[in-house]
């Protein structure tokens, strides 16, 4: 009974952050005329990122609930029309279920904004990550993994705004703690 009761918390919880990302995204594409007008950066990814995540990390581990931040330097000086950005990433995730009782990923690799037009700025990215991985069974140590991103930055000011990203994780090694990973937080650019 306890296990049904907690695993339905789960899920719950999860709809409720995708319910709550749906909702920032609305509210970002929905016009207003006076936000229209001011001079806030367009075209371009937030340089910080900070998010409340929760990843699910697969195969019995359940999901877990962490903080993760971002780095995303000046674009790269290629000939698109919209350049992309490194993205250097960081997060830590206390995890209550399983073998698994921390996990630390550090991740690298490139965001493309597909649309500069507007006060949202959609993107797509990828990159490899190194997972520093902490547990109470034997064998659990760190592994090699890559991600996949897609997420949008929604420009409330001039230099903030809020952002949203859903990604997945591959992380290899015996525990398969791969999966999907939901993330809402702020945004700032310099």
């Amino acid at each position: 009974m306890v296990k049904a009761k907690s695993a339905w918390i789960a899920e719950k919880g999860t709809a409720r952050l995708f319910l709550f990302v749906l909702a920032l995204v609305g509210l970002g594409l929905f016009p207003r005329a006076a936000v229209a007008q001011d001079n806030a950066p367009r075209n371009s990814l937030f340089d910080v990122k900070l998010f409340h995540a929760r990843w699910d990390l697969g195969a019995g581990s359940g999901s877990a609930d962490g903080w993760d931040g971002e780095l995303c330097p000046r674009p790269l000086r290629w000939r698109w029309p919209r350049p992309p950005k490194l993205d250097f990433r960081a997060s830590y995730y206390e995890i209550d279920k399983g073998p698994l009782t921390k996990a630390i990923p550090l991740e690298v690799g490139l965001l493309i904004p597909i649309s500069g037009s507007s006060r949202v700025t959609p993107y797509v990215g990828a990159g490899i990550g190194y997972y520093l991985l902490d547990g109470n069974a034997p064998g659990i140590g760190d592994e090699l993994g890559a991600y996949g991103v897609l997420g949008a930055d929604i420009h409330l000011g001039e230099r903030w705004g809020l952002s949203i990203e859903g990604a997945y994780r591959e992380v290899g090694g015996d525990l398969n703690v791969g999966g999907p990973a939901f993330k809402a937080g702020l945004g700032f650019s310099f």
